[in-house]
């Protein structure tokens, strides 16, 4: 039967198109068995990383060449890797560009894994971890242990985690906040001690996106930029923050550091009206050295009146606003 030619076959593997399992054996046969089938598998991809692995190796080495150029898969000397739930697969060859990895991100939806393998990442410079549990109280011992590890050279760091997880967040920050450049918290939590820990542990941080819960105060973020004097960027993500749109930018134009330039905050428009944002110009425009701003506001809402327009508009003009969004 492997001596049929491609039409024969995939007349045969075309009936099937539902039975993925033995689609994926008709991959390992040989190569022209490999061909015809992969056609039907990518009629409909949903495919794992271990499958998309199997199909990759059993390319010739022109198409692998192909793919390594265009940036489609990793070259053999790993630079970075994006992981999902089923990451626990590639764990053993993961292992062997411990030296080489300098980037990784890891998502979980439903399965989740030992994050203790990454500690051997000794030259890891941006870790992404989003994970969301179906049950929140189940036990998650084994993610304790990244409260640990100490990597060196890491300049970003973005977290997405349930509630529970804030105390490790925490303890990571206060064991690699050092260099940090870039971090960004989605936590799902009032994000207290992690802005906290951002105001102690990251004085080279240039650019961070956070929440601000209904703890925390203008002085946190008047003492955020005073520790952070190199930061350039910031995104806020109002929580029940008793902190108001207006007290925001007057502790932006007042506090922020010199080269602090982009300012991008959710749910607070509605609440700013013409005054507000003329002082902030004002202000802004009176900061010496004077850069321009790049101001977005996020979930603004239907409250888009003409004088507000104004305001912008002639602050646009004069180059105290670079780029404004609403």
């Amino acid at each position: 039967m492997s001596q049929l030619d491609a039409d024969c076959l995939n007349e045969i593997f075309g009936c099937l198109e539902k039975d993925k399992a033995t689609l994926y054996s008709c991959l390992l046969v040989n190569r022209l068995w490999c061909q015809v089938s992969v056609r039907i598998l990518w009629k409909e991809p949903n495919a794992s990383t271990k499958v998309l692995n199997t199909l990759i190796i059993c390319l010739p080495d022109e198409s692998k060449n192909f793919l390594y150029s265009n940036g489609i898969i990793l070259a053999p000397n790993l630079k970075s890797l994006y992981a999902s739930d089923d990451y626990l697969y590639i764990i053993p060859s993961l292992m062997k560009h411990s030296d080489t990895l300098i980037k990784l991100s890891i998502k979980g939806e439903e399965n989740h894994w030992p994050l203790s393998f990454i500690k051997v990442f000794n030259n890891l410079q941006e870790l992404n971890i989003s994970l969301s549990f179906i049950n929140e109280d189940e036990d998650f011992e084994y993610f304790k242990d990244l409260q640990h590890f100490t990597f060196p050279h890491l300049r970003k760091l973005n977290v997405n985690l349930p509630t529970k997880f804030e105390p490790i967040v925490v303890k990571f920050l206060e064991n690699n906040g050092e260099n940090l450049e870039e971090f960004q918290s989605r936590c799902k939590c009032k994000n207290s001690s992690i802005n906290r820990a951002v105001n102690d542990h990251c004085p080279k941080l240039k650019s961070l996106h956070t929440i601000f819960g209904e703890n925390l105060s203008g002085l946190l973020l008047r003492n955020i930029f005073k520790k952070c004097k190199k930061l350039e960027s910031i995104e806020i993500f109002r929580r029940g923050s008793n902190l108001s749109g207006k007290e925001l930018l007057k502790i932006v134009a007042e506090n922020s550091p010199k080269n602090f330039h982009e300012l991008k905050f959710h749910n607070y428009y509605a609440e700013l009206d013409v005054e507000d944002l003329k002082s902030f110009f004002i202000s802004w425009k009176k900061r010496n050295p004077q850069k321009s701003l790049t101001l977005n506001f996020k979930n603004v809402g239907s409250k888009k009146n003409n004088e507000m327009k104004e305001i912008i508009n002639e602050y646009e003009k004069i180059g105290v606003i670079k780029i404004l969004k609403v």
